[in-house]
């Protein structure tokens, strides 16, 4: 239920094709990762970021919750 933003920003984040984003956390996420992957190996790229998603989920399902945006 609570995954709805998550996943489209995820795509949003790795789609560095066409340099259009939908949520303005896209272009800061595309940057990190893509950083990420120049100076890691993608197991670690994974390590990192899954703490990253878990907190956007999270800071999302609060939202959702709270009916704004959490302090």
């Amino acid at each position: 239920m609570f995954l709805f933003n998550v996943p489209p920003l995820q795509g949003q984040a790795f789609d560095i094709d066409d340099e259009r984003y939908e949520a303005p956390e896209a272009a800061g996420l595309d940057v990190v990762l893509r950083g990420l992957s120049m100076t890691c190996d993608d197991h670690r790229v994974l390590e990192i970021s899954a703490p990253v998603f878990d907190g956007l989920h999270e800071f999302d399902r609060r939202a959702f919750l709270l009916g704004r945006e959490p302090a």
